[in-house]
């Protein structure tokens, strides 16, 4: 990150404080950088535009749902606008463009797109879930750095980070920091495990809680997270889900909740979804509940999510499914409150569909 975030830079943070993300990068990176900080106690986006403008920050951390809902607004403000089926050929091709000498067309689109952060912003920071790869792509075509981090209170914030200039295969977190280091355990036939780390930035222990400091540190003092990665050709990791809420069904194997919300947010209409596990009569399935926009209809959704489920294994399918145009209940960095979901289905909040 000391390749993009410089003394005398501004960074723009609307995260929540109190959450180990927004002060690990808020405030630890900012005191540490030398950089200045401006903080907007709100998520309305007419106040943070407005800040964009005025300020006109260097550095913006957000979740992933942020940066994916500024750039669908974008991205819609410019197709009724009738501009973007042109813009997008310029930012797809504009290696190309630039080599034969015509940098001036692709400066042309990505000027108007870059005031729109205040006309600086040179890297953009994503965290407490992962992002999108198709949402990453756009904001580098833009010519801005876009990095994705993972990280717990247990180790003070972000100890994994993606680094902008590797090509990068879908929704990955990045590598342990330097003086920390990882390692997957008890992997399944897909490669997926249980992430472990050890390091400088990992914390010693509980206070005054020895019963639980020996269920997550080894002797070595490797820490378990609880986190579920697989780590692909290029030595990055990959999130597959809390260890907590991986799904196990009668046949014994596991189904990953993040996976297939990963699919399904993609389904124009659905604007969040939870996927867990459910019992349906006597069998164990994955259930996925969905907030949806309201001309969406209980047949509609059940073809497409039908469409979803042939990019997956036939036992991973979600077959079985509720649908709300309500919001899901979320935390305050936009994950998905699953435990709630799933009470509030249990007590006949959501209408149910079963295939």
């Amino acid at each position: 990150m000391c390749d993009y975030f410089h003394s005398g830079d501004v960074m723009y943070g609307f995260l929540p404080l109190y959450h180990i993300f927004g002060f690990a990068i808020g405030i630890l990176a900012t005191v540490h950088y030398g950089a200045s900080l401006v903080l907007q106690p709100t998520v309305n986006p007419k106040y943070i535009l407005d800040d964009f403008k005025k300020f006109q920050p260097h550095v913006i951390p957000a979740v992933p749902r942020v940066w994916e809902l500024f750039r669908n607004k974008i991205v819609t403000t410019m197709k009724e606008q009738g501009k973007w089926r042109v813009a997008s050929f310029i930012l797809r091709n504009q290696k190309t463009l630039k080599d034969m000498g015509l940098e001036f067309f692709v400066r042309k689109v990505q000027e108007p797109i870059l005031s729109v952060f205040g006309g600086r912003a040179k890297l953009l920071i994503a965290g407490g879930a992962a992002t999108k790869p198709e949402v990453e792509n756009f904001y580098e075509s833009l010519g801005m750095a876009f990095i994705q981090g993972y990280g717990l209170t247990e180790t003070v914030g972000p100890i994994c980070i993606s680094k902008p200039t590797n090509k990068r295969l879908a929704y990955s977190i990045g590598a342990p920091t330097s003086n920390n280091e990882c390692q997957i355990r008890d992997k399944d036939e897909n490669g997926v495990g249980v992430l472990w780390l050890r390091g400088h930035q990992v914390f010693n222990g509980y206070l005054n809680n020895d019963e639980v400091n020996a269920e997550v540190f080894d002797q070595d003092g490797w820490f378990n997270t609880g986190d579920m990665m697989y780590m692909d050709k290029n030595g990055e990791l990959h999130f597959a889900g809390r260890k907590k809420q991986v799904i196990v069904l009668d046949s014994g194997k596991n189904v990953y909740p993040d996976e297939l919300e990963g699919l399904f947010i993609e389904i124009p209409g659905v604007k969040n979804v939870a996927v867990f596990e459910h019992k349906v009569g006597d069998k164990t399935v994955a259930y996925g509940v969905f907030s949806v926009d309201k001309d969406m209809t209980i047949d509609k959704l059940a073809k497409e999510i039908a469409e979803q489920n042939k990019k997956v294994a036939s036992y991973k399918w979600v077959t079985h499914f509720a649908m709300t145009t309500e919001d899901l209940p979320m935390t305050s960095t936009q994950k998905v409150k699953h435990h709630i979901v799933r009470k509030n289905l249990i007590d006949g909040k959501y209408p149910d569909r079963k295939e």
